[in-house]
Parts: C-alpha cells; sequence; structure tokens
C-alpha cells in the first residue's frame, strides 16, 4: 500500500484495534468484579460498540489531525499517550459513570473510582504501545512486516 496513505489510515485503524481490546478487558474485569452477567448485551454494545469502536474512531482522527506529518518520536508518543488518556481514560469512562443504563449494568456506583482509573491506566499503556508502532520507524517496520 501507498506508504502516504498507509501514514493516515494506521492510526485510524490501530487506534480502533486499541480501544476495542481496552473496552474488552473493561467488559471482562467489571463484569467478574460486579459478579454479574446480567445484561450483558448492554455491557457488550457499550464497551466495544460505543466505546471501542466509536472512540476508538475518534482517537484516530485526533491522531491524523493533530500529530501525522507534525511529530516523530518521543513527541508523537507523547501525544499518543495524551489523546489515548484524554479520549479514551477521562471522556470515555466519565461518560460511562454519568449514563445512566451503563451505571447500573456495570454497578458502577460503587467501582467509579476503579472503572475510572483503569481507563486512564490501561490508555496511557495503549497509547504509549500505539504511539510507538505509529509513530517510530522500529514499530512502522514492525506492522509492515506483519501485514498491516
Amino acid at each position: 500500500m501507498n506508504q502516504a496513505r498507509l501514514m493516515y489510515t494506521r492510526p485510524l485503524t490501530f487506534s480502533i484495534f486499541l480501544a476495542v481490546f481496552i473496552e474488552i478487558i473493561n467488559l471482562v474485569l467489571f463484569s467478574f468484579l460486579t459478579g454479574s452477567s446480567e445484561q450483558l448485551v448492554d455491557k457488550t454494545l457499550w464497551t466495544v460498540g460505543v466505546g471501542g469502536i466509536g472512540m476508538g474512531a475518534v482517537l484516530g482522527v485526533f491522531l491524523v489531525f493533530a500529530l501525522v506529518d507534525q511529530l516523530e518520536g518521543k513527541q508523537a508518543i507523547i501525544g499518543t499517550i495524551f489523546f489515548s488518556v484524554l479520549i479514551l481514560g477521562v471522556v470515555a469512562k466519565l461518560a460511562a459513570i454519568k449514563m445512566e443504563t451503563i451505571n447500573i449494568a456495570f454497578n458502577l456506583s460503587e467501582w467509579s473510582l476503579a472503572y475510572f482509573l483503569n481507563g486512564v491506566i490501561t490508555s496511557a499503556i495503549g497509547g504509549a504501545v500505539l504511539g510507538w508502532l505509529l509513530f517510530t520507524k522500529t514499530g512502522n517496520n514492525l506492522l509492515t512486516r506483519f501485514g498491516f
């Protein structure tokens, strides 16, 4: 694929992958913590659909507009961590805590701090990995070697 096109499609694609992965972790972890498999469809639609695909796409667009062709290396990794924590960690988790249906499904009134901190920590780690893959030569070579 054309290198210029990859530069713009990779952030969107891998941001969605990252967000879906993080949200699957949240789904499993907080379904286990609350001891409830009730409302599993609601939980899955919210975490994987809205949280994973939706917020992942938002993160990808932010990365394309703010970082691609602007920054490289450590600066781009720091920018990716910032946007990942802001979008996937803070905005998505606060929105989930404030939405009544999801709050009830995950029992977030009891676990809201753990849910929020888990979101911030996993999005920071994921953002660091994502930034490394997207904005370093080593990460780009790894993606190319695996066919991405």
